[in-house]
């Protein structure tokens, strides 16, 4: 599970790893858990709850960026299974953990830990045809605009 503590949070990261690893047989994990990158800044969440018969409080979302210390915990209310993390950086990668909470916020299931990368930004530009035939259309107008007025006069002089 994705530790949060900004205090010495890579040490307690691993031994919640091993914990869990220790204890997986007791522990639940989702169904159904699917991460899809939307867009540059945006990673949509959707999960099918392990938690059908207990008590639960919610779910602790997790979003870490990888190699940065700090860790954004969202709360989730029950009977809510999909949420969209905004605000992200193009290109970059995130650590993810969905945890269901029960009442004393004892973690009863979880989606372990998962990375997903944001899409990159478009770093080149497509050339469009439209704003040359814009120029082109301009100066043709110009062009109409200065001849025609020359034609009338010299056809009444």
């Amino acid at each position: 599970m994705l530790e949060c503590n900004p205090i010495d949070s890579l040490n307690k990261h691993k031994e919640t790893e091993q914990a869990v690893q220790i204890g997986s047989s007791a522990m639940q994990f989702f169904d159904g858990l699917v991460v899809e990158t939307i867009d540059q800044t945006t990673i949509l969440l959707d999960w099918t709850s392990c938690c059908q018969d207990m008590a639960l409080k919610g779910y602790i979302i997790r979003c870490k960026k990888m190699n940065n210390s700090s860790c954004n915990e969202i709360f989730v209310p029950p009977g809510i299974t999909s949420y969209t993390i905004t605000g992200l950086e193009p290109n970059t990668e995130y650590k993810l953990c969905i945890d269901a909470v029960d009442q004393c916020s004892q973690v009863i299931c979880s989606s372990g830990n998962m990375t997903q990368t944001t899409d990159p930004l478009f770093k080149e530009r497509r050339r469009h045809a439209v704003p040359y035939i814009a120029v082109l259309m301009a100066i043709c107008l110009l062009i109409a605009a200065a001849v025609v007025p020359l034609l009338f006069l010299l056809k009444y002089v």
